[in-house]
């Protein structure tokens, strides 16, 4: 299959997906959705609190595809993950949300748990705690 773009914004990333059997591929501001013949759908996700400066597909899990954008404000620091249903194309960015459809228990995380922290290295070496 050969597509290109009307605009001229690069593929940053592409996943073959199963069950729905779809190539998913991002760009700068989008992502498409391909069946083995043409691109069936593209998405502008709409995230209120910023504009999207690069979009990012990582993997799939269910009927989810797991991603990440990048924006003008957090350009230099970690991305916004996101996931988007197969079925509805719907995005998701809500981190807790994200948890409960990945069937990602928060209590179940060793952040959380109830053993004890080693001391830092400095508090070890010179019994300050920076």
């Amino acid at each position: 299959m050969r597509y290109s773009t009307d605009e001229e914004y690069f593929i940053n990333s592409i996943i073959q997906t199963t069950s729905p059997d779809y190539f998913v591929a991002t760009t700068y501001s989008s992502v498409c959705i391909f069946d083995e013949n043409k691109m069936i759908k593209e998405l502008f996700p709409n995230f209120p609190e910023f504009d999207v400066e690069g979009m990012y597909v990582t993997s799939q899990k269910d009927n989810y595809v797991l991603g990440s954008s990048e924006t003008f404000v957090n350009r230099f620091q970690e991305h916004v993950s996101f996931i988007m249903d197969l079925n509805t194309f719907e995005f998701f960015r809500d981190q807790k949300f994200i948890m409960k459809k990945l069937g990602l228990d928060e209590d179940n995380d060793s952040s959380n748990s109830n053993q004890t922290k080693k001391p830092s290295f400095f508090k070890r070496l010179f019994g300050l705690d920076i």
